[in-house]
């Protein structure tokens, strides 16, 4: 689960920077991730960009976006759309769907889910 601050203005080098150290959490295994946009925050061109690279999504299994935010489900919509990431990407208005829909998603890529 990524959490991003209230506010925030992510660069590309924020990416790098969240992806360096979910690498760290990850290291060669498959993952899944939850991404939670703060409020009010902001994504630029570059980090988008960064955001849908194949060293990203290195090992990823699928990403779900949650907000209930009608203007970060434009945001999410068109970087889905214009930045085609390499794994599975989808928009939700809450976790519960989004954790659902991310267990399917490491089912079929034969992966267990284990819960704390």
């Amino acid at each position: 689960k990524i959490l991003i601050d209230d506010n925030a203005a992510l660069t590309g080098k924020d990416i790098l920077e969240i992806n360096e150290a979910k690498q760290k959490l990850t290291g060669d295994h498959k993952y899944v991730v939850l991404f939670v946009p703060g409020k009010k925050g902001s994504i630029n061109r570059e980090a988008r960009k960064e955001s849908s690279t194949p060293e990203v999504y290195h090992n990823a299994i699928a990403k779900a976006i949650v907000s209930s935010s009608i203007t970060d489900r434009l945001i999410a919509t068109f970087f889905i759309n214009m930045n085609q990431p390499p794994a599975p990407t989808k928009f939700f208005a809450d976790e519960k769907s989004a954790i659902k829909w991310l267990k399917t998603q490491m089912k079929k890529a034969g992966v267990s889910f284990a819960e704390k």
